[in-house]
């Protein structure tokens, strides 16, 4: 479980992000950003959010979604 755990978590590094489900902050929620780096003891990830702060955030809070600027999605 924590390898799949590890591989999430690197698939989510340096990836355009879709913010969702928070309850603090709901007004982020539908907001797009880039993660940058990912805090071991927070268990969070510092995500750069579009036209807006640096925020650490869950894992949880986070669905990777195609960056316009890196071309087509890779076919599966």
């Amino acid at each position: 479980a924590a390898e799949r755990e590890a591989l999430e978590l690197r698939g989510l590094m340096n990836t355009r992000v879709q913010i969702s489900g928070l309850s603090t902050k709901p007004e982020l929620n539908g907001k797009c950003g880039r993660t940058t780096a990912y805090n071991r003891e927070k268990g969070r990830f510092a995500v750069a959010i579009e036209g807006g702060p640096s925020m650490l955030l869950k894992p949880a809070n986070l669905t990777a979604v195609h960056d316009p600027d890196a071309g087509p999605p890779p076919l599966e």
